[in-house]
């Protein structure tokens, strides 16, 4: 299940990124041209907060059958309907060719947001309810390990496109070819889920979840009885959302459009950074087994809060001639990350009973998402097309983590007891 967990998480999160990416350097040129960069850019990256405003739906949709008839056919539904509407948004006209373009656009982008808030919540219950109780931590990891492996694919397959056309063909054209390969996904995830088998988990609890379906959903169930720790749990985790948001996307259009960096090279260095989280991702997970979730999640924040502003700071400095600074102030934001990324999984899948865990998972998720989604557009607005502003990006990350610790407080009261119960 552990393969199932990674591959389902690492596609979806590709499409998600490729997306992510060209709206960082294409779209703001393309779809959305304007004789002001900074009111581009802010259009472009909008369309992720769209996508993202629907995450809540999916998770909304996801939890309620999730949780009433089984992790599995939600997680094929979610990657399915992201594969598919991935491919479709490499063959939208442009907007010479049809006005209604960039609406297409946005309706495509929606589907995606529905699309992630399904599968990811799946993903990790397929993995956190097959795991051992001691490596809980190590299995629900791994789950994580997509998010990283997604973002790897989608830069090598921009990378590969833009060095092999040249600026103006990519812009013209072969930017739709990374979108296209999500065709592929719709082949891999029905051999992967062909013959993939309900969590053991959720097999046992279905018998108490069919006596109370009758009664109430389960995600109405998980909002009424536990609206202030969904609420803590999605602010505990929203730096980190924001940490990847600003690291992945908002650095590219920073580097690009402030510093005049080369837009391979800005893709190649959030490309190494990513690889980073692949072997220090399960090995927080290991070490939340041995140390508690709690502890090395409230380290993820301190460590993504501190190396904020000093981030931007340094980042601002990198030229077309010295990349270095660009190189060692997203390497250094992809390393805090990876206590919050190979922990989250399991602390949120602890926090809630499994009849209604699907529901609680997503829900708390899919809060810290559409928040987040926000973050590339307010980056932009803060850095105001100059390169030393880069601080203030830092300073908005930094005011996060207070606010998650602070969180992270109300959360950990709730993990303790259902831990020392064993009722996860």
């Amino acid at each position: 299940m552990l393969a199932v967990s990674v591959v389902t998480t690492s596609l979806e999160y590709y499409d998600f990124y490729v997306y992510a990416t060209i709206a960082a350097i294409v779209f703001n040129v393309t779809f959305f041209a304007s004789d002001d960069p900074v009111t581009a850019a802010v259009n472009s990256f909008a369309t992720l907060a769209v996508g993202a405003l629907a995450r809540p739906l999916g998770g909304i949709i996801a939890g309620h059958f999730g949780d009433r008839y089984g992790r599995k056919p939600v997680l094929v539904a979610g990657t399915v309907l992201m594969g598919l509407s991935t491919t479709l948004v490499g063959f939208v006209p442009s907007t010479g060719i049809v006005w209604l373009a960039p609406s297409v656009l946005v309706a495509l982008r929606i589907c995606q947001g529905l699309a992630v808030g399904a599968g990811w919540g799946g993903a990790v219950l397929m993995a956190t309810e097959y795991a051992p109780k001691n490596r809980r931590g190590l299995y629900g990891s791994f789950a994580q390990l997509g998010i990283p492996v997604g973002l790897i694919g989608a830069n090598v397959t921009v990378v590969t496109a833009s060095a092999m056309l040249g600026t103006d063909q990519f812009l013209d054209w072969g930017w739709r070819i990374p979108f296209w390969a999500s065709s592929l996904i719709l082949i891999i995830s029905f051999l992967v889920h062909r013959y993939m088998e309900d969590t053991p988990e959720f097999r046992k609890a279905e018998q108490k979840i069919e006596q109370v379906a009758a009664q109430r959903s389960p995600m109405l169930q998980v909002i009424r009885q536990y609206p202030r720790l969904i609420i803590s749990a999605a602010f505990t985790y929203l730096v980190g959302i924001v940490v990847f948001y600003t690291t992945a996307t908002t650095s590219l259009e920073f580097a690009t459009s402030n510093l005049g960096i080369d837009r391979n090279v800005a893709l190649l260095t959030v490309l190494i950074s990513a690889a980073v989280c692949i072997p220090l991702t399960p090995l927080c997970g290991y070490l939340s087994d041995l140390y508690g979730r709690v502890r090395i999640y409230a380290i993820g924040i301190v460590v993504m809060g501190g190396w904020a502003v000093p981030c931007w700071i340094l980042m601002s400095k990198a030229t077309p001639s010295n990349v270095w600074p660009l190189i060692i102030a997203v390497g250094g934001a992809t390393l805090t990350m990876c206590f919050q990324q190979g922990t989250q999984a399991t602390l949120f899948a602890e926090l809630f009973p499994p009849q209604i865990r699907f529901s609680g998972v997503t829900t708390s998720y899919s809060v810290a998402a559409v928040l987040a989604s926000f973050s590339p557009m307010l980056s932009v607005v803060l850095v105001d097309g100059a390169a030393s502003n880069g601080w203030r990006v830092g300073a908005m990350i930094l005011v996060l983590g207070v606010i998650a610790l602070v969180c992270l407080r109300g959360v950990a009261p709730t993990h303790r007891s259902r831990a020392t119960a064993n009722s996860v």
